[in-house]
């Protein structure tokens, strides 16, 4: 439940103008810099997880972190269609899927020296 928590809070920032406002500026806080892996967890659990509990939404820094890795695990449409209430909705996983991308463009520490 907690992995469907995470991508509605994400489909939500793009419906919510404040909300999304609030969620990009952490990612251009952050955009280009390189992190270690405890690095990334203490950014989700101090800033992005605050920021989600706003709206109602509850989910692990670790469910947060696999949308973070869209290239290593692609959701399923079955899983899409889960997190969207099994409305089905075209759109709506077309959303999700933008969203993950956007969530990938959180540091990364694949390029540390």
């Amino acid at each position: 439940m907690s992995k469907e928590q995470a991508i509605r809070f994400m489909m939500l920032t793009e419906r919510d103008e404040e909300l999304k406002g609030k969620y990009q500026g952490i990612v251009n806080k952050y955009e280009g810099k390189n992190f270690t892996e405890e690095k990334r967890k203490k950014i989700i659990l101090e800033e992005v997880i605050p920021l989600a509990k706003t709206k109602g939404f509850d989910f692990s820094t670790g469910d947060f972190q696999e949308l973070l890795q869209p290239a290593k695990k692609q959701l399923t449409d079955e899983e899409l269609d889960q997190a969207v209430g099994g409305r089905g909705v075209i759109t709506s996983l077309v959303r999700v899927r933008w969203s993950v991308v956007v969530v990938s463009t959180l540091p990364s520490d694949k390029n540390q020296t």
